[in-house]
């Protein structure tokens, strides 16, 4: 006989270089929560004592699941992994450096049942330097056109969606370097909101090389845009075969 599991929701937290928040993280979930939850968190392979501070809370408190990369896998596939470990009837993923209150979750809860949606993005006013900014509004933009979807939506990792959804999201962003839940779900079941958010000035923001880097991987590779140029190369020039076999 199957029991039929009772936890209501699953935070997924992806961990990287975060041992100073992990402890306050933890606090804010259960204050938040209280009870049927599960938090998730999965470090990155970082490079300070994010690990070992993991499996110390891990056996402090009974409602933390911890994992541990062996080496660097990004932000995508740390969040996705959690996922896949997942047992709630909602799942939650959220950053770890406490850029958002968790209790914003209510939030999002409120229009994932009122309007019928299958997932909730969070969202929220540009507060980063100038060059973030424009970068990230070009990437929101292209993305958005790759995939024939509305340039309006800000892709975010602040998210809640029904956990019967977990199986396809970890099969399906499993090899994939950008999470767009408009790949999967309908446009009319995608649901975006606003909720505060706190810049974080306890470390360092991640560079505009490494933010690049992952743009063109997802634009290119994700979107299969390679496969496209290499097809027109094949189309209009033969000789091109030789030089990509080779």
């Amino acid at each position: 006989m199957i029991m039929e599991n009772t936890l209501k929701y699953s935070i997924v937290v992806p961990c990287y270089n975060s041992e100073i928040f992990l402890e306050t993280l933890c606090e804010q979930v259960y204050e938040a929560f209280e009870k049927d939850f599960e938090l998730i968190l999965v470090n990155d392979f970082s490079s300070d004592e994010t690990k070992k501070k993991i499996f110390e809370l891990k056996d402090t408190y009974s409602f933390i699941k911890g994992f541990s990369f062996p080496k660097n896998l990004g932000q995508i596939a740390a969040t996705v992994f959690g996922i896949s470990k997942a047992e709630g009837k909602i799942t939650i993923t959220i950053d770890d450096d406490l850029q958002h209150s968790i209790q914003s979750f209510k939030i999002l809860e409120n229009l994932l049942s009122s309007e019928n949606k299958d997932i909730i993005v969070a969202t929220w006013k540009t507060d980063e330097t100038l060059v973030r900014n424009v970068s990230s509004t070009i990437f929101r933009i292209l993305s958005s056109l790759i995939i024939l979807k509305k340039t309006n939506f800000r892709n975010t990792a602040f998210r809640m969606f029904k956990g019967k959804y977990n199986k396809d999201i970890s099969e399906y962003f499993c090899s994939r370097f950008w999470f767009d839940p408009r790949r999967i779900f309908q446009p009319h079941k995608v649901g975006q909101v606003y909720v505060d958010h706190f810049l974080q000035l306890n470390r360092p923001q991640s560079s505009f090389r490494s933010r690049m880097a992952l743009a063109l991987k997802h634009i290119l590779l994700d979107s299969y845009l390679i496969n496209l140029i290499i097809t027109i190369f094949i189309f209009f020039d033969l000789r091109f075969v030789l030089i990509f076999f080779f």
